[in-house]
C-alpha cells in the first residue's frame, strides 16, 4: 500500500496551522524545510535518513532532528542539507558519541556539542 512505502518517514512536530480541510495547501516554512530535508536526505544519504526518528519544525531559524538513539541535532532552517556533511563527519569520528546529548550546527563553520 501507499503507507507501507512511507513507513520509514520521520515524525514531524511543531507545525502550527489553521484548521484544514482535505486537499488544503499547508503554508508553513518549517514544514517545507523539514520535508525538503527529508527528501534530500533520502536521496543523498539513505543511512542518515533512516536514523532520523523525529524533526521539530516550530522554530523559523532552525530544525531539530532527533536521531533514533535519542541524540538531538540542531540545524539551520536555511539550507540544513548543506550542514549534513559536517554532521556525518562528526558522527563518524566522535569517539564518545554516547556521551553527547546534542549537536548544534546552526553556526556556520562550527560544531557545538555537549
Amino acid at each position: 500500500s501507499a503507507l507501507d512505502e512511507h513507513e520509514d518517514l520521520p515524525f514531524i512536530n511543531g507545525v502550527k496551522v489553521a484548521p484544514l480541510n482535505l486537499g488544503d495547501r499547508v503554508e508553513n516554512s518549517g514544514l517545507a524545510s523539514a520535508l525538503d530535508l527529508i527528501a534530500r536526505m533520502k536521496q543523498l544519504n539513505p543511512q542518515m535518513y533512516r536514523s532520523v526518528g523525529e524533526i521539530r519544525a516550530d522554530d523559523p531559524n532552525s530544525l531539530i532532528l532527533y536521531l533514533r538513539g535519542g541524540l538531538e541535532v540542531r540545524l539551520p532552517a536555511q539550507d540544513p542539507v548543506g550542514r549534513m556533511p559536517e554532521l556525518e563527519r562528526f558522527l563518524e569520528t566522535c569517539a564518545d558519541l554516547d556521551q553527547v546529548s546534542y549537536i548544534n550546527l546552526c553556526i556556520e563553520g562550527q560544531i557545538v556539542h555537549k
